[in-house]
């Protein structure tokens, strides 16, 4: 978890052309929250490639702001490379407190989180089984999104992406499977494009 924040930092607050590799060859990396904060000082866009498969702790108590991955306050950034996000949800599943209702905040930590992240686009990654929300975006602005592929065993109450509070957002060429929905909107969201979306 350190090595990525650190990574990251270095990155961000370099003077020059900036990117941060996840890479395959190490397999497996076990991660509880993790946060990646800007404003950056670096060329834009600041990419992030993951090649690896990223899983989640179990514990819960390694959540300590009830989230995973989540990105901050920052502009131009790139996230891709084919990498899984692993959410490890099944071990917290019991602990969702909303059952199955239409209308209700999940007390579990999403995979990934986008907040106040501008003219920014992440494409090829894969979210699987992630304990709450797979995506959240918000207070966000022109943040593309393509090539996605978010999955979560049948019955799971699990969301596919979330967007609040953000403007022009693109969802494209993406496949979700979600027991409680591909993506829903909350307040203060306009100028939302989805196009070849498979809601499976």
């Amino acid at each position: 978890m350190q090595a990525f924040i650190q990574a990251w930092n270095a990155a961000c607050h370099s003077k020059g052309a900036a990117k941060v590799v996840i890479p395959a060859a190490a397999g497996s990396y076990l991660s509880g929250e993790v946060l990646f904060t800007g404003p950056c000082s670096c060329a834009k866009p600041l990419t992030v490639e993951v090649q690896g498969n990223l899983l989640a702790e179990t514990d819960l108590s390694e959540y300590p702001n009830g989230q995973w991955f989540t990105v901050q306050n920052v502009d131009g950034l790139q996230i891709t490379g084919g990498g899984t996000f692993d959410g490890q949800g099944q071990t917290a599943w019991q602990y969702n407190s909303c059952g199955h209702q239409a209308i209700c905040e999940s007390p579990l930590p999403p995979s990934m989180v986008f907040d106040g992240v501008n003219n920014s686009a992440i494409q090829g990654i894969n979210l699987v089984n992630s304990k709450g929300t797979h995506l959240k975006i918000r207070g966000s602005h022109n943040i593309t999104f393509q090539n996605l592929n978010i999955t979560a065993a049948a019955g799971s109450p699990t969301e596919g992406i979330h967007i609040a509070q953000s403007d022009l957002v693109t969802i494209s060429s993406s496949a979700i499977k979600a027991s409680e929905g591909c993506i829903s909107k909350g307040d203060g969201v306009r100028d939302i494009a989805i196009s070849a979306l498979h809601c499976l």
